[in-house]
């Protein structure tokens, strides 16, 4: 073996490498620089131990073992000795085959790093103890845990699936603003008013900046000169909730594109399946989650999700007897309970359509001469339910006669003076289109059988959770 000393003189002469590359390659014989967290120690006899460690290239589930000869490092003796887990390092070592399932393993050499505790005390987070709902107000500690290293790479692989299934079918990538001076949804109670200077509006005279609640608005502008568009980013709601499925703060995937209701939704089904798809050839390397069975089955390109009418719907959920005796009435909101009994109800994702206009936002297209239109007046519009989360997304055609739309401005009390953008886009050669809303973190709850979209979301942002 070299001396330490010899080696570290010359440290630069050795490749960095990661551990997945490392696994990849198996550079068998090579001398190599590796960074990376000790996540547990082992001691084989009285002068070797052997470390397993991570860098965040690989899935926690998959052991990268390191071997210590005690007397080689003797900086390490009081770590080595607690086998204190969480020390950062790093290492010249050589890389050598093992009888492990991973069949390598590091034979350390030298040390070049050493990130210790600056602290007597303990790791600061027990992983054996604390519980999921602690962890919020401590965020930076979250990542080092295996369920959210499992959680944040299944984010991670969807937010890319997302550019890459809209990049492919030629949809153009927009950015939209998080301060608008408009209200897409119609409920002021649900937007963030930002704190401006009434005598020195920031934005000037006469303006009313909020945290946006949608980028649907300004992607429609961009819809009607590109045809198909989408935007992917931040969006944030007032609304005073502390139910798991409730975020002040998350992402939202909202694509608009020419076409009727129909065409909408076959893209809306389309992206869906894209990316459960992706997320079960991850199954191998989430060791710590327990996806849905039903999601290999969802991923079918050939089984359809099904498609019902509100209407429809109602007369489901009065036939099942849990629901005997409650009040499911035409112009109701379909509560979570009911979404997701939906969804089970058919075994998987189910489109709902044809709502009635008195619980739709004011830009939904009405229904023109179909049966549901004479039922008490419908929207062209479509909520997508999934097992265990109900409702995913949401969509509709848009209203592109501008009496109509203007109409139904005054029907909300909306003042149209605000939304003179938005009108313009009719007066001036408005297209039939359409378009939808995904949650991100509703997404990634479903598809990692994760109960709570606080758990899924890198920095909490919701009711009464703080702020950190």
């Amino acid at each position: 073996m070299a001396s330490t000393e010899a080696l570290l003189s010359h440290k630069d002469t050795y490749p960095m490498m990661d551990a997945k590359t490392i696994f990849e390659t198996k550079p068998y014989g090579r001398r190599i620089r590796f960074y990376g967290w000790i996540k547990s120690f082992f001691r084989i006899s009285e002068n070797i131990l052997f470390a397993c460690v991570g860098d965040g290239s690989i899935p926690p589930c998959v052991d990268l073992q390191v071997f210590i000869w005690h007397n080689t490092f003797p900086s390490l003796a009081p770590i080595l000795e607690h086998g204190q887990r969480g020390v950062g390092i790093g290492i010249v070592c050589e890389v050598a085959k093992s009888k492990s399932k991973e069949g390598v393993e590091l034979r350390a050499e030298g040390l070049f790093h050493l990130g210790v505790h600056y602290s007597d005390d303990a790791y600061p987070v027990d992983t054996d103890s604390i519980c999921h709902s602690e962890l919020r107000s401590m965020p930076h500690w979250r990542p080092r845990f295996d369920i959210f290293q499992d959680i944040g790479t299944v984010r991670s692989d969807v937010m890319v699936q997302t550019h890459v299934f809209f990049s492919g079918k030629g949809y153009r990538h927009i950015t939209t603003p998080c301060i608008t001076g408009s209200n897409c949804e119609g409920d002021p109670l649900e937007m963030f008013d930002l704190v401006d200077d009434g005598a020195k509006p920031f934005f000037g005279p006469g303006t009313k900046p909020s945290l946006t609640v949608s980028g649907q608005m300004y992607a429609e502008a961009f819809a009607m000169a590109f045809g198909k568009v989408y935007t992917c980013g931040p969006t944030f709601h007032a609304k005073k909730s502390g139910s798991s499925m409730d975020l002040a703060e998350f992402w939202m995937v909202e694509p608009e594109l020419i076409g009727d209701m129909d065409h909408v939704m076959d893209v809306a089904e389309a992206y869906v399946k894209t990316l459960v798809f992706s997320v079960t050839r991850m199954k191998d390397s989430l060791s710590f989650l327990d996806l849905p069975k039903d999601l290999f089955e969802i991923a079918d390109p050939s089984k359809a999700f099904a498609r019902i009418t509100y209407r429809q719907a109602l007369v489901l959920l009065n036939a099942e007897p849990t629901f005997a005796g409650q009040a499911i009435e035409w112009g109701i909101e379909l509560g979570s309970e009911y979404e997701k009994w939906l969804a089970s109800c058919f075994g998987g994702p189910v489109f709902v359509t044809n709502y009635p206009a008195k619980i739709k936002a004011f830009y939904m297209r009405q229904s023109r001469c179909n049966k549901e239109s004479n039922y008490h007046g419908t929207v062209e519009s479509f909520d997508l339910l999934v097992p265990g989360v109900g409702k995913l997304v949401r969509g509709s055609a848009r209203e592109e006669d501008y009496d109509r739309l203007l109409t139904r401005l005054e029907e909300e009390s909306l003042d149209p003076a605000d939304y003179t953008a938005y009108l313009d886009l009719r007066r001036h050669g408005s297209l039939p289109h359409g378009g939808f809303g995904m949650g991100f973190e509703r997404f990634v709850a479903w598809v990692t059988g994760v109960d709570d979209l606080r758990e899924v979301t890198p920095y909490v942002r919701a009711y009464r959770c703080g702020l950190v």
